[in-house]
C-alpha cells in the first residue's frame, strides 16, 4: 500500500512542472455564458493620473494579489453579517473559486499576465453581488472597477493592457 502511494506521489510530482502555468490549470466550475455582459467602461487618462497619485488605493489593490484584497472584503462581510461557520466558509470558497477560474480562463484565452488581475477583480465582484444581493446596489461592481482601474493606473494606462 505504501509503495503504491509513493508511486502515485512520485508521478504527480514529476508532472508538476507543466502545472506551473495557469493556462494548463483546469477551472473548478463549468463555464456558462454570462447572464449580463460585464461593464467595459475604462477610466479616462485624467482619472488614471489621479489614481496614480492615490497611494492608499494602489496599496489596497495593486500591492497585493487580488485574492488577498478580496479576502479582506469577504472578512468584513462575515463580520458584518455574522453567518454560521459553514456559510462563512462557503462565501470564502465561492469567491476564491471565482477568482481562480477567472485567472485560468483568462490565461487559456491568452491574456497577458499583467492584466489577468482585472478578470480576477471582475469575477470576485460578480460573485459577491450574487451572494449579497441586499448590499448597496453596485457596491461590489464599484469595488471591482476600482481594483481594475488601480491596476491600469499602475501599468501606465490603457495602451499597456
Amino acid at each position: 500500500m505504501r509503495l503504491r502511494l509513493a508511486a502515485v506521489l512520485l508521478a504527480l510530482a514529476s508532472g508538476a512542472g507543466a502545472a506551473d502555468a495557469p493556462a494548463s490549470w483546469h477551472p473548478w466550475l463549468e463555464q456558462v455564458a454570462a447572464s449580463k455582459p460585464a461593464s467595459a467602461a475604462l477610466p479616462s487618462a485624467a482619472e488614471l493620473e489621479a489614481l496614480r497619485a492615490n497611494r492608499e488605493l494602489l496599496a489596497r489593490w495593486v500591492a497585493q494579489p487580488p485574492s488577498i484584497a478580496w479576502n479582506d472584503i469577504v472578512s468584513g462581510l462575515v463580520i458584518k453579517y455574522q453567518p454560521n461557520p459553514l456559510r462563512a466558509s462557503r462565501v470564502y470558497t465561492y469567491v476564491h473559486v471565482a477568482i481562480h477560474d477567472a485567472l485560468v480562463v483568462c490565461a487559456q484565452r491568452g491574456c497577458e499576465p499583467t492584466v489577468r488581475p482585472v478578470a480576477m477583480h471582475a469575477a470576485a465582484s460578480r460573485m459577491l453581488e450574487h451572494l449579497y444581493p441586499n448590499e448597496s446596489p453596485g457596491r461590489f461592481a464599484a469595488l471591482g472597477r476600482s481594483g481594475a482601474a488601480a491596476l491600469l493606473a499602475n501599468l501606465g494606462g490603457h495602451s499597456q493592457a
